[in-house]
């Protein structure tokens, strides 16, 4: 079991890229054969589905096995989870706040989690990302709450000095103090909480993201609107490039620089987008499910994110041969879902109260019904009074919203504090199931 990961960690950052579509269902078999040989809890949900132990012929089979949620990972120990064959391994654990509010623990071998880090380096390397190269990644502090030792559990080859990385929680640091935080660092890269560096780049000037003197970025985790990635790109003075994971798989996919489409990591997870349990074709939009390639203590297959995305050409047009997203639409929990059925992401509605940056200082998103939503916020010195300012937020929300729901803006001293890990500038009401 050591020398097959060990062999994809080292191809990942020193060897030529290869054809990954055998290797991908290669690594399928093996993880179907292991999981019904060695974990009795994934491959009892399997048995009550009307499956038995056979080998994986096509996707088709594939296509076979049921879905797995989130819900029945929380339902279930880490003794009743864990594969027989890793009883006595080491295991790392990371969180995810999950789409419901409700933390998960995700627990891994460090080898299994070197393999899906080590498929991450390697799309950077493609941005531009050097050896000696120090990355700041911007997250929650959500992880360390937790019980997550990964800012502490340092890679092997950063014992080395090489692809170094620092962590900057933008929770716990207004943007004045994570710019001064990030000027300390003075990263290459920053990547890491898509909010959290939108943050940065609407409450901060200019000149002082641009004298970071970035070769790229990365922004991922929440949804990434082309407005978001356009005033990024802009402020900092760099290039933004996507990316699309989950806690539980690391990376499952990363913006091409030539055509702007999502390459799928064929390598590392198969993915599949489906509408009423059937794949959708080029161009249509669909629900998210993933296979964790490389989970054999705990798996992951055929697992709902809770992600709504637009699939994309089965090749990309820049000779990649991966399969493509064209849009990731996002985390289901991240929209504001209306009684008139629509979805919208809250940053449509965000962008709206640019126009008063002047004088508006803090604000918040937060969905009270199916029908409305209020604003709070807060303003700086100078601000208009608090009534023609709560009209024109308003009306600048209200037609971003349309007249199905109602908009009121909360003026507030200031803004109580977000939950630990949870986003600062929107609330949305779970998605109805």
């Amino acid at each position: 079991m050591l020398l097959r990961p060990l062999a994809t960690i080292l191809r990942n950052l020193l060897g030529p890229p290869r054809d990954p579509l055998p290797y991908q269902f290669s690594c399928l078999r093996r993880l179907i054969a292991h999981t019904w040989k060695h974990n009795s809890c994934i491959s009892s949900w399997w048995r009550d589905a009307g499956l038995a132990p056979a080998p994986l012929t096509s996707l088709d089979d594939l296509r076979r096995y049921p879905i797995t949620r989130k819900s029945q990972y929380q339902a279930s120990s880490l003794e009743v989870l864990l594969s027989d064959d890793f009883r006595n391994a080491t295991l790392k654990k990371t969180a995810t706040s999950g789409s419901t509010a409700v933390p998960l623990a995700i627990y891994r071998t460090r080898l299994e989690d070197l393999v899906l880090s080590s498929f991450r380096l390697r799309t950077y390397f493609g941005y531009g990302l050097g050896w000696f190269d120090r990355r700041a990644t911007m997250r929650t502090g959500l992880n360390a709450a937790f019980g997550d030792r990964s800012d502490r559990d340092r890679e092997p080859w950063m014992n080395l000095g090489l692809l170094r990385q620092e962590y900057v929680s933008h929770v716990e640091l207004e943007p004045p103090e994570a710019l001064l935080r990030l000027k300390e660092l003075r990263p290459d890269v920053i990547g890491g909480h898509a909010d959290g560096i939108y943050r940065l780049a609407l409450e901060l000037p200019e000149t002082g993201l641009r004298s970071l003197g970035l070769k790229f970025m990365t922004a991922g985790v929440q949804t990434v609107t082309p407005e978001m990635r356009a005033r990024i790109s802009r402020a900092f003075g760099c290039p933004l490039y996507v990316t699309y994971g989950a806690s539980e798989f690391n990376m499952l996919a990363a913006q091409c620089p030539q055509t702007g489409l999502f390459h799928l990591n064929e390598e590392g997870a198969y993915v599949e987008v489906l509408r009423d349990g059937k794949p959708v074709r080029d161009g249509e939009e669909g629900e998210v499910f993933a296979t964790n390639l490389h989970a054999y203590a705990i798996p992951y297959v055929r697992y709902a994110l809770d992600d709504w995305a637009t699939i994309g050409p089965e090749r990309c047009p820049c000779g990649a041969p991966v399969r493509t997203l064209r849009e990731i639409q996002g985390r289901i929990a991240e929209f504001f879902h209306f009684s008139d059925g629509r979805r919208i992401h809250p940053f449509q509605l965000i962008n709206p109260l640019l126009e008063f940056i002047g004088w508006l200082r803090e604000y918040r998103m937060v969905q009270t019904s199916r029908a409305e939503v209020e604003v709070w916020y807060t303003v700086l010195p100078g601000a208009p009074p608090r009534d023609p300012a709560s009209v024109a937020i308003e009306h600048a929300v209200g037609s971003a919203a349309g007249p199905a729901v109602r908009i009121r803006a909360v003026p507030m001293d200031s803004l109580p504090p977000a939950s630990k890990g949870k986003n600062r500038m929107f609330e949305a009401l779970p998605p109805e199931r």
